[in-house]
């Protein structure tokens, strides 16, 4: 990983491209020119958030999936502060289930600091996915058993735009 990541840093760190061999979930592998601007440790794995040439937005790429990794100082690349998604910021609010026991319920207020029975945490848009993950809460469904999910996100329709 030190030979994916150093070229990754130095783009980042000098405003320029990447040219960068990269294992997506629906490609085995594929040639990317990404412009990295940040680097995020979410759900657990290392991310750079960058623009992609290719599909002309800025994604999340996981750095893990990088085979191989060069600097490509040849490219003009957008500014970082065109990333509305990273410089939006969201309220994500989290409830315990309402389907749990109250005293379940009270547990979680407690266990999770939280006030009038919510949690409300502040986040990029473009991070929210991975806080929702990080939560252990599924927005695609409720889980039939309250004890498995154990919070809910209260204002999912706030914050829709962000999501996938």
């Amino acid at each position: 990983m030190p030979q994916t990541l150093r070229p990754i840093v130095h783009a980042l760190t000098f405003g320029l491209a990447a040219d960068i061999d990269y294992a997506s979930v629906t490609n085995t592998t594929e040639e990317r020119i990404i412009a990295p601007h940040a680097l995020v440790l979410a759900a657990g794995r290392w991310h750079a958030r960058a623009w992609c040439l290719a599909r002309q937005e800025y994604r999340d790429f996981v750095l893990a999936r990088t085979r191989s990794a060069s600097v490509d100082d040849s490219r003009e690349i957008p500014s970082p502060q065109h990333d509305h998604a990273w410089h939006t910021w969201v309220e994500l609010v989290f409830a315990p289930d309402s389907r749990l026991a109250p005293e379940r319920q009270r547990a979680l207020e407690q266990e999770y600091g939280m006030s009038d029975g919510r949690l409300i945490i502040r986040e990029r848009a473009a991070l929210a996915n991975y806080l929702i993950k990080q939560m252990g809460v599924n927005i695609k469904f409720l889980d039939a058993l309250p004890e498995a999910q154990q919070l809910v996100l209260v204002n999912k329709r706030d914050i829709e735009q962000w999501l996938y």
